[in-house]
C-alpha cells in the first residue's frame, strides 16, 4: 500500500515540475507579442489545463491502484474461502472469531454464526486452553508455525491439527489469521508405524540370530541386540554408518563378496565361514529387500569347533580302526543319513548294500530276531538322553551268512538336549561269539558230567560196595546170587563211564 502511494506521489511531482518548466518557457516566448490582457488569459488557461491534466492523471493512477487492490483482495478472499483446510480470523485482544471459511464450518460442525459467537479457546479441550492463552500473548509479529494441537469438534471428537498463523490488520484492528491442517490420520499412521517398528525391534531382539540391514549404499540402517553380542559393537555406534567405516578391512572378508553378490544380483545367499573381524565361525543368510539387504548371522563357533574336533578325532580313529578293521559310522538323526568309514569292506558282502542306500541298508541286514532288540535299545538310549549306546546283533554278510557284530556309539545332543547324531563303531565279534557259544556248550557238558558223577554213578557204586560187604558174610549158594547182582551193578557203572567218555569227546570236538 505504501509503495503504491509513493509511486502516485512521485509521478505527480515529476509531471508537475515538467508542466511548470515547459509552460513557463512557452509563456515567455509568447509574452513579447501578447498584450497584458492576453497574458492573464494565458495564465488562467495554463492553470486550468494543469488542474484538468493532473486530475485525470491522478484518477487513472488511483483507479489502477484500486483495481489491483480489489483483485488482490479478491484473490486473498478466494484463497481464504476456498482453501481445503480450515481457516479463520480472530481478534487478538478478545480471541473472538470474526470470520471462518467453508472448510472450517464443514470440518468442525459449527455454523458461521455459531463460530462468531465463540472464541478460539472454545474449540480446544479445557486442559489446553490455559496454555494456548499464554502462547498467544508471547507470539512475535508476522508468521508463526506453532506446531500440533488438539482441537475438539462440535460432536465432541478430538482431532490433531497443525497450526500456522499470521498477524494481520483488518479494519484497523489487530487480528490473527489461522490455517489448521488436520493431521489426525497422519499421526495415527505414524503411531502405527512406530508401534510396528517397536514390535519389529522387540521381535528382532528376541531372536537368537544377529540381524542388520544394509541399504543400497552399504549403510547400516538397523541392528538387533544379538548383533552387539556377536560383533562386539554398539548398535548406536553403527547405525547410519557405512559398512566399510564399521569394518575398514571388510573387503578382505569372504562375507563381503557374498553381501555384494546378494545386493547386485538380488538373490538369497547363504554361506558359512570364519569372520575375521569378529573372530567367530558364522552362518550367514542374506535376503534382498527393496531398501537393500537383510542379513542374519548365527554364531556357530561352538558347533564348528566340535565338528572340527570330531573330524580330527574321526580321522585319528579311522587310522586306528584301519588296523583293527572296525567299521566307523556317523548317523545324522535329523536327516536320517549315515556315512561309513573306509573299513566297511572288512564286512564281507556289505559294500554293495551300504553304498546303494546307506540310510536304510544297515537295518535291512539285521537278523529278524535281533531287529527288535536293536531298535528298542536305541530308542531307550535316546529317550533317556543317554550319551552312550551299545548293542550286539547279527547281520547278513551275504548268502544268508549271518555274523555277530558289536555296535557302540556316542550320542551328541544340542543345547536343548535334542539328539543330533550318533558317532560309533561296528566290530565283527562273530569268532568271539562262536567261542563263547563253544564254551557255553562245554560248560553245559561239564555240568552234565558233574551231575552224572554226583547222582547216577553214586547209585551203582553204592550197590557194588554193599554187595561186596554182603559177599563176605553169605554162603556159596547166596554168593552166586550176590555175584549176579554185582555184575548187573558193574554193567550199569560201565554204561555211566561210557556216557561220561562220550560227553568228554563231544566237548573236545566242539573245542
Amino acid at each position: 500500500m505504501r509503495s503504491a502511494a509513493f509511486k502516485i506521489a512521485a509521478i505527480y511531482i515529476v509531471v508537475a515540475l515538467a508542466w511548470i518548466a515547459l509552460s513557463d518557457n512557452l509563456l515567455d516566448m509568447v509574452h513579447i507579442s501578447a498584450n497584458r490582457a492576453n497574458m492573464v488569459y494565458l495564465n488562467i488557461a495554463k492553470g486550468s489545463l494543469y488542474v484538468i491534466f493532473t486530475g485525470v492523471m491522478l484518477y487513472k493512477l488511483i483507479d489502477k491502484y484500486n483495481s489491483r487492490l480489489a483483485a488482490s483482495e479478491q484473490q486473498y478472499r478466494s484463497y481464504f474461502d476456498n482453501n481445503p483446510s480450515p481457516m479463520w480470523i480472530y481478534r487478538q485482544d478478545t480471541l473472538q472469531f470474526t470470520d471462518v471459511n467453508d472448510a472450517a464450518v464443514n470440518h468442525y460442525g459449527y455454523t458461521r454464526d455459531e463460530f462468531k459467537q465463540m472464541r478460539v479457546l472454545d474449540i480446544r479441550p479445557t486442559q489446553y486452553r490455559k496454555e494456548l492463552s499464554k502462547i498467544i500473548k508471547t507470539l512475535p509479529e508476522g508468521y508463526n508455525d506453532v506446531g500440533t494441537w488438539v482441537h475438539q469438534k462440535k460432536n465432541g471428537d478430538l482431532i490433531d491439527v497443525q497450526i500456522s498463523l499470521q498477524h494481520i490488520k483488518n479494519n484497523g484492528e489487530n487480528k490473527i489469521m489461522v490455517l489448521a491442517k488436520d493431521v489426525t490420520e497422519l499421526k495415527r499412521l505414524e503411531q502405527e508405524k512406530n508401534d510396528y517398528l517397536l514390535r519389529l525391534e522387540d521381535t528382532l531382539n528376541s531372536i537368537s540370530d544377529a540381524f542388520f540391514l544394509l541399504d543400497k549404499n552399504w549403510n547400516i540402517s538397523m541392528a538387533n541386540a544379538m548383533f552387539e553380542k556377536i560383533s562386539g559393537l554398539k548398535r548406536t555406534d553403527v547405525n547410519g554408518k557405512n559398512f566399510m567405516q564399521v569394518w575398514p578391512n571388510g573387503a578382505d572378508s569372504p562375507f563381503y563378496h557374498h553381501y555384494k553378490k546378494a545386493l547386485s544380483e538380488k538373490i538369497t545367499v547363504k554361506f558359512e565361514g570364519y569372520g575375521i573381524n569378529v573372530k567367530k565361525w558364522l552362518s550367514m543368510s542374506c535376503y534382498p529387500t527393496q531398501e537393500g539387504l537383510a542379513v542374519y548371522l548365527t554364531d556357530i563357533t561352538e558347533s564348528k569347533e566340535k565338528d572340527l574336533k570330531l573330524e580330527l578325532a574321526l580321522e585319528r580313529y579311522n587310522q586306528a580302526a584301519a588296523a583293527s578293521q572296525d567299521m566307523l559310522y556317523e548317523f545324522d538323526l535329523l536327516t536320517n543319513k549315515v556315512s561309513y568309514s573306509e573299513t566297511k569292506g572288512h564286512f564281507i558282502g556289505l559294500e554293495k548294500y551300504i553304498i546303494s542306500d546307506p540310510a536304510n541298508a544297515w537295518l535291512s541286514l539285521v537278523h529278524v530276531d535281533d531287529l527288535p532288540v536293536l531298535t528298542s535299545t536305541m530308542a531307550k538310549a535316546l529317550s533317556a538322553n543317554a550319551t552312550k549306546y551299545a548293542c550286539e546283533y547279527r547281520v547278513n554278510c551275504g548268502n544268508v551268512n549271518y555274523r555277530w557284530v558289536s555296535d557302540k556309539a556316542s550320542i551328541i545332543y544340542n543345547e536343548q538336549q535334542q539328539p543330533l547324531r550318533m558317532v560309533g563303531s561296528i566290530r565283527d565279534i562273530n569268532d568271539i561269539k562262536e567261542q563263547e557259544e563253544s564254551l557255553k556248550h562245554q560248560n553245559n557238558i561239564l555240568r552234565e558230567i558233574a551231575w552224572i558223577e554226583s547222582h547216577e554213578i553214586r547209585r551203582p557204586l553204592a550197590s557194588i560196595l554193599g554187595l561186596v560187604e554182603l559177599a563176605n558174610t553169605c554162603n556159596r549158594e547166596e554168593l552166586n546170587e550176590v555175584l549176579s547182582y554185582l555184575k548187573f551193578s558193574a554193567d550199569e557203572l560201565d554204561q555211566m563211564v561210557r556216557k561220561i567218555t562220550s560227553k568228554i569227546d563231544e566237548a573236545e570236538v566242539d573245542n
